[in-house]
């Protein structure tokens, strides 16, 4: 026997009359994690067959056919940021240019470490879109302390609870993630940013949005994530993984 889609069974478990069920029961109901949860749910969202209503831990409901409503058309995207790879350099040079020297950074090393070819990193989620890892001397403290923070950009299309998950895989071996949405000209809703800064929240990942790359007048800070602690032996791994040569020399003269 075939095995029924999941989207079905979560569907089956929605009142069929439209009242609505809270995110919290019908995920102990299904007896699914968070990553499948939301997944599944996100489809259903945007198939049209639920919809969201306001709560405790949120609640969705099903949507009766006569009520659903025609999508309106998103804007079309800037030709300049038609996938994801287009947006890493621009973002890198924001970050670089204003968000370091607003923070009073300088020794630091930042590199887009999205992809890399066939260099080996240990697999997909080991691999965040851009990474910036910074030195820091304090007065009273002898030691000097090395930081990794990465960034998981995402495009209006994946930019969801998901994305979420993806940006917590990279605390292994980092000691601040952020998840970084594009959301050029009201493409995405208040409530679906609400939705995703809750689950942020939830797993101490940082939340960034901008609408131009280039304009860091457009990028909101919605989250600041708290510095985690972090297995050394992990940190000098990524970076020896994912770090390319130069950028390891310099680090190796910070730390010196």
């Amino acid at each position: 026997m075939a095995r029924r889609p999941d989207e079905e069974i979560m569907l089956e478990q929605v009142p069929d009359d439209g009242s609505p069920i809270g995110n919290i029961t019908l995920r102990a109901t299904l007896g699914w994690d968070d990553e499948k949860y939301w997944k599944v749910r996100s489809g259903l969202l945007s198939h049209q067959l639920i919809g969201l209503r306001k709560g405790k831990g949120g609640a969705v409901y099903r949507i009766i056919e006569d009520e659903i409503e025609p999508v309106p058309t998103p804007a079309a995207l800037p030709e300049e940021y038609k996938d994801e790879a287009s947006l890493y350099q621009p973002f890198l040079e924001s970050i670089r240019d204003k968000y370091l020297p607003d923070i009073e950074v300088d020794r630091y090393v930042i590199q887009i470490t999205a992809g890399q070819g066939r260099r080996a990193t240990g697999g997909t989620w080991t691999r965040p879109d851009v990474t910036l890892i910074t030195v820091d001397v304090y007065q009273y403290i002898p030691e000097k302390t090395l930081s990794v923070i990465t960034f998981e950009l995402k495009m209006p299309d994946s930019f969801d609870v998901p994305g979420v998950f993806e940006a917590a895989s990279h605390t292994r071996f980092s000691n601040r993630s952020y998840l970084v949405g594009y959301i050029p000209g009201g493409i995405i809703d208040a409530e679906a940013i609400d939705r995703i800064k809750q689950e942020c929240e939830r797993f101490n990942i940082g939340l960034v949005t901008f609408i131009n790359p280039k304009d860091y007048s457009t990028y909101e800070f919605h989250v600041e994530p708290s510095r985690r602690t972090t297995d050394p032996a992990l940190i000098n791994e990524f970076i020896q993984t994912q770090i390319n040569d130069e950028n390891k020399q310099k680090l190796s003269t910070f730390i010196k």
